[in-house]
């Protein structure tokens, strides 16, 4: 006679994310966001240009914003190398969460846009950058 146990695995997904990305890659970090609200009906990715209003003083609400997310998406390209605006967010990150709180979305292969050295343990790789540009 063998004892039954509930081996039931609970899984929690994000319900709330933030989207850091360079402006440059607006269209295509918005299709990804689209796919991904879609694919995960529950979640909802928080981009500036949606959250913030003109005239806002958009780091104090960036600040207040970020943290209060499960999820750091970081857009990452080289664009997003050079964006002071984008390297202000993921430190901000960082500080706030830590690392396991950012989860990086190649747009570029990270042999050629090389990912920080804070941010270098996290994976930067994606199976479907190799197929990105072929046509």
């Amino acid at each position: 006679h063998e004892a039954s146990e509930d081996l039931t695995v609970k899984t929690e997904r994000p319900r709330t994310a933030f989207a850091s990305y360079s402006s440059q890659n607006r269209d295509e970090v918005l299709t990804c966001v689209q796919g991904m609200e879609v694919a995960a009906h529950e979640l909802k990715v928080y981009m500036d240009v949606e959250s913030l209003r003109p005239g806002q003083d958009y780091k104090s609400e960036l600040e207040r914003l970020i943290p209060a997310k499960d999820v750091f998406y970081l857009f990452w390209s080289k664009p997003a190398l050079q964006s002071k605006e984008v390297e202000w967010e993921w430190r901000l990150a960082l500080k706030s969460k830590g690392l396991e709180f950012i989860d990086p979305v190649p747009l570029e292969d990270p042999r050629q846009v090389p990912p920080p050295e804070e941010l270098s343990s996290l994976h930067f790789n994606d199976k479907w950058l190799a197929f990105k540009g072929r046509s």
